[in-house]
């Protein structure tokens, strides 16, 4: 058993994420349950800092310069990390996670990442190949059944799924894990009183970080300079439940509305990759979708015939 699931549900797994999170192309894959960019935009680089700091008034990315990120070219050799096991071609050496030609933007991110999100270019393991993402491409559009936004999620893809043998390793549903224990607890302290709780956030929120295989915020050589105040730590907590918890379940839904968020966070569209490009024009950011949100939303309003039979029943706001 691993001991950081807290709560499983052994009859409920993963094993139909095989089918719908593998590319198409792959015999017995939908290649249909997809990411955005806005997520891959959140995931830090392997030296543990935010790519993209936020975003201009045309929604184009603010690059953070000391990141190493780039949107441009392609990478000319493989990229090996010596801190994961991460298999990225079942027939290469372990560490291996991205292999030449790829996007400039995929190289360099952190181990989180890799697992998490299939994106064009990349090695299927079982298939022998890469993933053909652009238009027409054996993963691509125009069918309904490809990655919208150019991005399929891999998180709960298990590497020895194949679907076209009917091969679905057992994997359980799990409801609970260490992670969230460990960043509700930091976002607690914090919340509480950051000053007086520092270190024990920082323990917290290190754990999940030193386990993601990135720099932990820290005072030595290498460690990512120590949030300074409380709403810079509550900036970084939420940072690392997006990417820790990604595509997993309703967590970040409700985080969004827990911290009552939702009005900026909608501010900004859906973005993705050009998908209906055949050529290298596919990796310009795209708008997928622009969304309003009402503060109305962040409660479900009561059914009128139950005010109507009991007038001490109060509407809830904005209905």
């Amino acid at each position: 058993m691993n001991p950081e699931i807290v709560f499983p549900r052994s009859s409920n797994g993963y094993e139909w994420i095989n089918k719908v999170g593998n590319p198409r192309s792959f015999v017995g894959g939908s290649g249909y349950y997809g990411a955005t960019q806005n997520l891959v935009d959140a995931f830090f680089m392997k030296n543990g800092l935010s790519p993209i700091v936020g975003y201009n008034a045309d929604h184009s990315p603010i690059i953070n310069p000391e990141s190493g990120y780039k949107e441009t070219g392609f990478t000319t050799g493989t990229i090996s990390y010596s801190n994961t096991n991460y298999d990225l071609n079942s027939s290469r050496t372990k560490g291996l996670v991205v292999e030449s030609g790829v996007f400039n933007m995929y190289a360099n991110r952190e181990p989180r990442f890799y697992i998490s999100v299939w994106y064009d270019n990349e090695s299927i393991p079982l298939a022998g190949r890469r993933t053909q993402f652009k238009y027409e491409g054996l993963d691509g559009g125009p069918t309904h059944d490809s990655p919208q936004c150019g991005y399929l999620l891999r998180k709960f893809v298990h590497p020895q799924a194949d679907p076209k043998n009917n091969i679905f390793p057992y994997q359980p549903g799990i409801v609970l894990r260490l992670a969230e224990f460990y960043l509700n607890y930091a976002e607690a302290l914090n919340e509480y009183d950051y000053s007086s709780n520092l270190n024990e956030i920082l323990k917290y929120i290190n754990l999940v970080r030193e386990r993601a295989g990135i720099p932990i915020y820290g005072t030595n050589t290498g460690d990512i300079p120590i949030p300074a105040t409380q709403n810079q730590m509550r900036e970084a907590i939420r940072k690392e439940r997006r990417v820790e918890f990604a595509l997993e379940g309703d967590i970040r839904y409700n985080d969004i509305r827990r911290w009552k968020s939702a009005e900026e966070l909608f501010e900004t569209p859906i973005y993705g990759m050009n998908r209906l490009a055949r050529d290298n024009s596919f990796y310009n950011r795209t708008i997928f979708m622009t969304r309003i949100f009402s503060k109305k939303n962040y409660l479900w309003p009561i059914h009128q015939n139950y005010i109507d039979n009991n007038p001490n029943l109060i509407q809830n706001k904005f209905w």
